[in-house]
């Protein structure tokens, strides 16, 4: 690969590769696609963390597919970033939203809930 001038700033440029003797014989350059991370999030709607969040080194480009989750206690309400896409320069986050499933006790008609003692 190409090294740079300065590792700290891209913008520098790179130092030129030795240049062959014979003008007609090619010079290789290898390039090395960027890398850049994939996470997905879950979190309720306060943004808090229900399970721990997954990362993945790709590259820059690379095709992903992601899914929620099954969480006990909750359901899934919202998706924010791509669900399904391609890794972007600066990577890509994907959230999982859930709120949970409220619990609820039935009245079930004919039972008293205050028994008389």
């Amino acid at each position: 690969p190409l090294k740079p001038v300065d590792p700290t700033d891209p913008s520098k440029g790179y130092v030129v590769p030795n240049i062959p003797t014979d003008p007609s014989q090619d010079t290789v350059i290898n390039y090395v696609a960027n890398k850049a991370k994939l996470v997905v999030k879950y979190v309720d709607e306060n943004g808090k963390d229900l399970i721990p969040a997954e990362t993945t080194e790709g590259k820059v480009g690379d095709e992903y597919t992601t899914t929620g989750k099954v969480i006990p206690g909750y359901l899934l309400v919202r998706v924010d970033g791509d669900a399904k896409g391609k890794i972007g320069t600066e990577g890509s986050t994907v959230t999982y939203v859930y709120k949970p499933i409220g619990s609820w006790i039935p009245n079930i008609p004919g039972q008293p809930t205050n028994p008389i003692k």
